[in-house]
């Protein structure tokens, strides 16, 4: 196994954590761009105010789900590299090819067609990742056994 394809593997598989991290973050700043609102006052002045730095908050709130999504994908880059270039052929690699490319496709459009060609691209090449690789454990003939 080639460890540099292993390694951008490996690196490209971690980055896509940063989408569920920053779907987390963009929650949290919902909740508490939400939780400002004070409904308990009759000073509509004072709610319209609070609705606006809420509306402001939600699309700051927002950029955290963006910019995982942008890391995310640029850190679909070694791992594609690691599969096309370098040839990595992993039982893990093709599952992750295979879930994640659905979950991708079905996310949204811009994440699509990555989704789309990680699904393709591991069904097309599915016998090789999916081949019996040897362990490296020899098994040697028993001597007690006729030969």
């Amino acid at each position: 196994m080639n460890s540099t394809a292993h390694r951008l593997a490996i690196l490209g598989a971690l980055c896509q954590t940063a989408i569920p991290v920053g779907v987390i973050a963009t929650i949290l700043r919902m909740e508490s761009a939400i939780g400002h609102i004070d409904t308990r006052t009759d000073d509509m002045q004072v709610v319209m105010k609070q609705i606006g730095e809420a509306t402001s908050g939600l699309g700051a709130a927002f950029d955290a789900t963006l910019w995982a999504i942008g890391f995310a994908m640029l850190g679909l880059v070694p791992f594609i590299i690691a599969l096309t270039k370098f040839s990595y052929r992993q039982k893990w690699a093709f599952w992750f090819s295979c879930i994640y490319g659905v979950v991708l496709t079905i996310f949204s459009l811009l994440t699509a067609p990555f989704g789309i060609f990680l699904m393709i691209y591991a069904l097309i090449h599915k016998s090789e990742f999916l081949k019996n690789v040897p362990l490296g454990i020899t098994v040697a003939p028993n001597p007690a056994e006729p030969g």
